[in-house]
C-alpha cells in the first residue's frame, strides 16, 4: 500500500518537474523571441505560454508592448487591459499596463481615454 502510494507521489513530483521545466523553456524561447524584436513570433509564443499555464499573467505585459511596437494599438490596448487586471495586487506591474494603454490611445488620438491611463501611470510612479 505505502509503496503505491511512494510511487504514486514520485510519478507526481517527476511530471510537474517536467511540465516546470517544459514552461520555463517556452517563457525563454518567448522572452528571447521579444527581446530580438522578433514581435510576431513573441506574441504567439506568449499566447501558448498562457494557454499552457493561464497563471502567467506576465505574458500579457509581452504581448501587449509587441503589439505597440508593430503600432497594432487596438490590440496592445486589449493585452496591457488583461495586465493590469491580472495584476490587480501588483501596483508596479499595473504602472506599466497603464502606460501602454495611455500611450496606444494617444497613437490612436484618443485623448479621452489616453489622458486617465497616463494619470494612473503616473499616480502609480509616485508610490
Amino acid at each position: 500500500m505505502f509503496t503505491t502510494i511512494r510511487r504514486a507521489a514520485a510519478a507526481t513530483v517527476l511530471i510537474l518537474g517536467a511540465t516546470a521545466y517544459v514552461f520555463a523553456q517556452d517563457w525563454e524561447r518567448a522572452v528571447s523571441l521579444f527581446n530580438q524584436k522578433q514581435y510576431r513570433q513573441a506574441i504567439r509564443e506568449f499566447h501558448a505560454v498562457i494557454k499552457a499555464n493561464p497563471a502567467a499573467w506576465q505574458s500579457w505585459y509581452y504581448i501587449g508592448a509587441s503589439h505597440f511596437q508593430l503600432q497594432s494599438y487596438e490590440d496592445a490596448i486589449d493585452a496591457s487591459q488583461n495586465y493590469i487586471k491580472a495584476a490587480e495586487k501588483d501596483e508596479k506591474a499595473q504602472q506599466a499596463g497603464y502606460f501602454f494603454v495611455g500611450m496606444a490611445n494617444y497613437q490612436l488620438k484618443q485623448y479621452d481615454k489616453a489622458i486617465p491611463a497616463l494619470s494612473r501611470y503616473v499616480a502609480l510612479s509616485d508610490k
